[in-house]
């Protein structure tokens, strides 16, 4: 059994502090570069619904539910996609496609 002085004491603490912190920050720069690949998604998928790009904005959108699920972003703005679908030809199958995508 290891019996530690207060000497060794306060050589453990502060490398358990350097540790702990470099730890912290490799894991908040993977989580940050992440919500920014998820944000540059929705803005480049926003950007595509702007320019009234709607297959490109549905295909990322699409994108983002299949990387994200459990995020309700995709599946809301993909839902916008659906709507301006079918403000545009009042076709019965995109209200629908709309209707179900605002229940997820």
């Amino acid at each position: 059994m290891h019996n530690f002085n207060s000497a060794g004491k306060s050589k453990l603490i502060p490398a358990f502090l350097l540790l702990f912190s470099l730890l912290s920050m490799f894991l908040s720069d993977n989580y940050a570069l992440t919500i920014s690949e998820h944000e540059d998604q929705i803005s480049k998928g926003l950007d595509y619904c702007y320019h009234f790009k709607w297959n490109k904005a549905e295909e990322t959108f699409q994108q983002l539910i299949e990387q994200y699920p459990q995020d309700p972003e995709g599946y809301h703005y993909l839902s916008g996609v659906y709507f301006w679908y079918y403000l545009s030809n009042k076709n019965a199958v995109d209200y629908e496609n709309f209707k179900n995508r605002n229940i997820i």
